[in-house]
């Protein structure tokens, strides 16, 4: 839609190649089959920064409506990349399409990384690798999973969860 994106050779989590993009880009992946139902899916990528100055970079994933119309851009996940040097692993579920809130873009067909930024003005790139879109599985992966608290015998673990009310903890 917007910005600059390149292949390019450095920093591929797996293969020989990675997208390099830069600040003030949206990269729309291509259109969805009719009858695929973007709430069902998942997108699994992985992220590298290069900067200058930063150890972490923001940036979101949505849906599009309208693939030339960068105003019918809908983010649904706000995503970190950190630390500097290292590969991150991000898995979005679209499955928030799904409620009441969202059945305005249910029909959506694009689904979009949004890299805008905030970091100052100097160089600035985030390379994605391995992108797929796939069915999401029934039992989805919890969020911001952190543990503390621990002793020798116990551990407080939390994360945040897709609406699930039980889970099983193995």
């Amino acid at each position: 839609v917007n910005g600059s994106a390149a292949l390019n050779s450095y920093y591929a989590a797996t293969g020989s190649y990675s997208l390099a993009v830069s600040r003030g880009t949206m990269l729309v992946l291509p259109r969805l089959a009719d009858d695929v139902r973007i709430g069902d899916l998942q997108l699994e990528f992985s992220t590298y920064i290069y900067s200058y100055g930063t150890d972490s970079l923001a940036f979101s994933v949505g849906v599009l409506t309208d693939p030339s119309d960068v105003t019918t851009y809908e983010p649904l996940q706000n995503c970190i990349n950190t630390p500097t040097g290292q590969h991150n692993s991000h898995t979005v579920y679209f499955s928030l399409l799904n409620t009441p809130d969202y059945e305005d873009l249910a029909d959506a067909h694009y689904i979009a990384i949004s890299y805008q930024g905030s970091e100052p003005s100097y160089s600035n790139t985030l390379y994605f690798d391995d992108i797929n879109v796939s069915q999401a599985p029934q039992c989805l992966k919890p969020m911001n999973l952190a543990v503390s608290d621990m002793t020798e015998t116990s551990a407080r673990i939390t994360w945040t969860a897709h609406g699930e009310e039980s889970w099983t903890v193995h």
